[in-house]
């Protein structure tokens, strides 16, 4: 056990780490207020801070291109789903049982017990640029 010495020594030590992060927190404190006083948005937080919303519409994708990339996600979801079925049509076909009875047995959670539906394919409108005439 430690003597009444030593503990007195601790608590003074301790007294000494408390008063140096209570200086180091005010001077944070004190920096994120001129910060703010200078413009930035106050009380919001400090994700306010360093989020800014989009300015331009060039920061926002064009609906074709996120109709372009849903597109290619979902391509890609489904090759997934497709290989993943072929792969346990073929274990249930090499251990002579119902593809039912493979996924219960290895406990796989399918699209279809889960509630996933895949969207549907967005058509995009692939019109071609016309050519102009010069003359």
């Amino acid at each position: 056990q430690p003597s009444n010495d030593d503990l007195s020594v601790q608590i003074e030590q301790g007294k000494k780490e408390i008063a140096e992060l209570e200086n180091r927190r005010k001077e944070t404190m004190d920096r994120i207020e001129a910060g703010t006083a200078n413009g930035a948005p106050s009380k919001k937080g400090f994700n306010s801070l360093l989020k800014k919303p989009p300015t331009s519409t060039k920061a926002r994708p064009s609906q074709k291109r996120l109709k372009k990339q849903i597109n290619t996600m979902r391509g890609e979801w489904k090759k997934r789903r497709d290989k993943c079925m072929d792969f346990i049509d073929q274990l249930a076909d090499g251990m002579e049982k119902k593809v039912k009875d493979v996924i219960k047995m290895l406990e796989l959670e399918t699209d279809e017990a889960v509630g996933a539906v895949m969207p549907p394919k967005y058509e995009l409108d692939e019109a071609k640029p016309k050519k102009v005439k010069r003359g």
